[in-house]
């Protein structure tokens, strides 16, 4: 990892507690949605509803279509426009698939309990 002087941790600490309450509502949308490895349509929902929240960001999106399992998503966004931004790119990898099997919901459903979130996936 590249730290650069205008890394500050206080702030970006500050930006995420702010916007807590909203990526809990996220997180929760997303593990009500259940998505075996094995079950390529709710993958491909869960992998809808991310593809949605980081559209409105501004990400364009790409699909790469899979036969027997979730489709896989690339999300791309412009490289920065001014000169204070950073211009190295940033490269996340993830999976949307929570592993466990349908109907896990039932008997662990999402919850927030001294300051941690439980369910399936999470």
């Amino acid at each position: 990892m590249v730290v650069t002087e205008k890394f500050e941790p206080k702030r970006l600490l500050t930006a995420a507690q702010q916007h807590q309450p909203v990526m809990l509502r996220q997180l929760e949308e997303l593990v009500s949605i259940e998505s075996p490895s094995d079950t390529k349509a709710a993958v491909d929902q869960a992998s809808q509803l991310v593809a949605r929240w980081l559209q409105a960001l501004g990400g364009k999106i790409r699909w790469h279509r899979q036969k027997h399992f979730g489709d896989l998503l690339e999300v791309r966004f412009q490289p920065a426009r001014s000169k204070s931004e950073p211009k190295n790119p940033i490269l996340l990898l993830g999976h949307l698939d929570t592993v466990w099997p349908m109907g896990t919901l039932a008997g662990m459903p999402f919850r927030v309990a001294k300051g941690r979130a439980f369910g399936p996936g999470v």
